[in-house]
């Protein structure tokens, strides 16, 4: 076998939008693009006490920050939204609002069946946030799903809980988070931009970004692939059945 053949391509993960406002001002980027100002301000020393003969390091040298912001990217928020979440009531119940300034996006949340109220509902609200994004892979690779907390000024208000997808054999990009909730009801502002999830790669090969801006037409057939067909899951039986035939969503741009 030459040489050349153990050489393997990049693989291409595709960003589907079929929103301009989407796609012009809040693009997917690799994670390095979103770096937290607070983190840019640091300097790379500091001195422990006056005397020190030798300054020590900051953040700004710490492998575990800089190796993390090196890989995957990033989706950000892209409108701004403020969220009104109940007050703690003693019962399970869902309170809260929502405004977009898009007059557009929407949320939602899970019933407390569907994960056994593993997260109360009188001291968390859970909310999912649908996605104008849609992302579609031809080949299967795992890429965890995970909160960008450092670029959170206060990540103790809220978390996302992290997940692995594949998407090649589903394409959505909807946010989950809890919010917790507070004696009274709290108001919670996402600024626009903000970074909202950070999709890191399980893989040693290079992951190349490409941004479609599609129809609302071609919009839908990819995000038909995240439909329900069976009671019992959606995500397993269509892996079954695209392993079988082949994968059939190929779009271009």
């Amino acid at each position: 076998m030459a040489w050349f053949n153990l050489i393997k391509k990049d693989i291409v993960l595709h960003c589907y939008t079929s929103r301009s406002e989407v796609f012009n001002y809040a693009p997917i980027k690799k994670a390095n693009s979103h770096l937290p100002e607070w983190w840019k301000a640091l300097p790379k020393t500091y001195k422990a006490h006056p005397e020190a003969l030798h300054d020590m390091p900051t953040m700004k040298m710490c492998a575990g920050f800089t190796d993390l912001f090196s890989k995957g990217f990033i989706l950000p928020l892209w409108s701004e939204a403020v969220i009104k979440v109940g007050g703690q009531t003693g019962h399970s119940k869902q309170d809260y609002s929502y405004q977009f300034a898009d007059s557009t996006s929407e949320m939602g949340h899970h019933s407390v069946e569907e994960s056994n109220d593993v997260y109360p509902c009188s001291q968390y609200q859970h909310l999912k946030i649908t996605s104008p994004w849609v992302f579609v892979c031809d080949e299967d690779v795992s890429f965890m799903q995970i909160q960008p907390t450092w670029n959170f000024s206060n990540p103790d208000e809220l978390f996302m809980p992290p997940g692995v997808l594949s998407f090649k054999y589903q394409s959505a990009t909807n946010i989950n988070m809890f919010y917790k909730r507070q004696a009274q009801d709290v108001v919670h502002t996402l600024e626009f931009g903000q970074p909202l999830l950070h999709y890191v790669p399980l893989t040693e090969r290079k992951v190349k970004l490409e941004l479609h801006l599609v129809s609302d037409e071609t919009f839908k057939k990819i995000d038909a692939r995240n439909r329900r067909l069976t009671f019992s899951g959606k995500y397993r039986p269509k892996k079954t059945a695209l392993s079988e035939r082949g994968c059939p969503f190929h779009f271009k741009p």
